[in-house]
């Protein structure tokens, strides 16, 4: 499948926080986003089975209990290479962000930002992913 062909398909968004609350209206608010289809996950272990089902893009919180975001970030990219990792950071702490940079993820959002921002996010990491070409079945 070509990336002009992937870009038509809905985007599977898997949103990944330790913090149901904050994970279901965040991924209420991206729900609105045309052409994204977004599920949720709380924790490093449910994140990563819920990962395998099949998605494109895992929104991932950075402090997570259970190893945390890097550790699923790093699984992810060992077991689902076609899956692609944006990180999501409550806080400033430059360690954090640059240990989901290191782990695999492609980019880093504040928990703060607008869901426009998140949504931009989303969409730049799927087009990188299909422009690596890198898929998932």
């Amino acid at each position: 499948m070509d990336t002009v062909q992937r870009r038509e398909l809905p985007c599977r968004v898997l949103v990944v926080d330790d913090d149901p609350e904050f994970a279901e209206a965040l991924a209420e608010a991206l729900r609105f986003e045309p052409g994204l289809v977004v599920a949720v996950a709380c924790g490093v272990a449910a994140g990563l089975s819920a990962a395998r089902l099949g998605i494109d893009v895992a929104l991932v919180d950075v402090r997570m209990t259970g190893g945390g975001g890097p550790e699923l970030a790093r699984r992810i990219g060992d077991e689902l290479p076609g899956v692609v990792v944006v990180a999501m950071s409550g806080t400033g702490n430059r360690s954090s962000r640059e240990a989901m940079t290191r782990a695999g993820a492609v980019a880093v959002v504040d928990k703060s930002d607008p869901v426009e921002v998140m949504c931009e996010a989303v969409r730049s990491a799927r087009s990188s992913a299909g422009a690596r070409g890198t898929e998932q079945p």
